[in-house]
């Protein structure tokens, strides 16, 4: 009596490789940084990078994809500081460094005025 079931004559075994891991984003630093724009940069070697920012002490969103090494943010509130940080593609464990930038800090020029002497 023929079974109709399919019947494996020849088995081959198959070879499974792991997927490459995906290497963090390094060195993200400050290129440049005015009231209407950031520029950041950064070394790594994914196809693609996912760059978030975060208000400090908010959560960090998702503000563009690029496919090189640096971004220009020109969505800024000149009055904010804000901490971005790079994934390599989509990633959520392949996070670069963060780097906050903000309003430049107030440059306080105080003199003390000298006193010229009194007679009385």
């Amino acid at each position: 009596m023929r079974s109709s079931a399919c019947e494996i004559r020849h088995s081959v075994p198959l070879r499974v490789r792991p997927l490459a891991q995906v290497q963090a984003p390094t060195g993200l630093t400050v290129k440049s940084a005015t009231s209407s724009k950031v520029q950041i940069g950064w070394s790594g070697s994914a196809s693609s990078y996912t760059v978030q920012r975060a208000p400090v002490g908010g959560s960090f969103a998702n503000i563009a994809t690029v496919t090189t090494t640096s971004y220009t943010d020109t969505q800024i509130d000149a009055y904010l500081q804000f901490t971005y940080q790079i994934l390599a593609g989509t990633s959520a464990t392949a996070v670069s460094n963060q780097v906050t930038v903000g309003p430049p800090r107030p440059v306080c020029r105080w003199r003390r005025r000298r006193r010229s002497p009194t007679i009385r």
